[in-house]
């Protein structure tokens, strides 16, 4: 069954190209995390509008199918709400120790990853977020 977001998606004409097995230039295996080298690599080219973002995405091991535009989008909207406060706040809700430079390297990917998914949306953003996932 499709989520609400995936309609929106389809409906919207959010389109996506994934292919699998395809890291961010320069980086390597080595430079993953233990559960991103279990799990499953993709580059994601989204478009929307005329306008389109390249995301390197992870799946569980257990998913066997390609990501889908809803799912990208999803992760990419949760990123997008690092924009909203501090990263204190930020690192706090999520439970992270607001002291480690780890999780302050991950609190600024997430503000990267949400400027582009919201230059991406533009003004039907808010739309997106609201759709349930």
């Amino acid at each position: 069954m499709k989520s609400e977001l995936q309609r929106l998606c389809e409906s919207r004409g959010v389109r996506i190209i994934s292919t699998y097995g395809l890291l961010a230039p320069g980086k390597t295996r080595a430079d993953l995390d233990d559960w991103q080298k279990r799990a499953r690599p993709y580059r994601c080219v989204l478009r929307y509008k005329g306008h389109q973002m390249t995301v390197y995405f992870f799946m569980g091991p257990a998913w066997a199918e390609k990501p889908k535009q809803a799912d990208v989008l999803a992760c990419m909207i949760s990123d997008a709400h690092a924009l909203e406060g501090s990263f204190e706040s930020w690192a706090q809700n999520l439970g992270y120790d607001t002291d480690s430079r780890k999780i302050e390297r991950a609190y600024n990917e997430c503000r990267k990853s949400g400027k582009k998914i919201r230059r991406l949306l533009g003004k039907d953003f808010d739309l997106f977020a609201r759709a349930e996932h």
